[in-house]
């Protein structure tokens, strides 16, 4: 035994978990081109996504200093659903045709993942870092 106790060992766990997808960490913007053109910096911009280039998108749940940092992206509190591993999307609650949007996308995500599916449910992320169900 390496003489951590459980609480040690999860600290540690999450440590190297930041340590691994923190510098890789790119967040996106799902956006919606304007009629008849093609470029999306000019159209709507809907909720956000994570990419971490490891497939470990759906890890970010567990690692509360990544949520601090993207509250100010959003109005109200944050709202994450993980449909497959690599997949982390959020918007705020105070946005709830976005969140429909998301929770949608969510859904189907999830069923054409396969048995890799998660969950099409919404978290919401409190100020502490903790994920708790909507």
């Amino acid at each position: 035994m390496i003489g951590l106790t459980q609480d040690e060992l999860h600290r540690l766990a999450l440590f190297n978990l930041h340590t691994l997808v923190h510098p890789a960490l790119k967040v996106q913007q799902m956006r919606l081109a304007p009629p008849d053109s093609a470029d999306l910096a000019k159209g709507v911009g809907f909720f956000h996504f994570i990419e971490t280039g490891h497939g470990l998108e759906a890890s970010c749940l567990l690692l509360a200093p990544i949520w601090d940092t993207l509250r100010s992206l959003v109005h109200g509190e944050l709202r994450v659903v993980v449909p497959n591993p690599a997949s982390c999307m959020f918007c705020g609650a105070d946005d709830l045709m976005t969140l429909a949007m998301m929770t949608g996308l969510a859904r189907s995500t999830k069923a054409e993942s396969g048995a890799s599916g998660l969950s099409d449910l919404a978290f919401t992320v409190c100020a502490d870092g903790r994920v708790m169900q909507c």
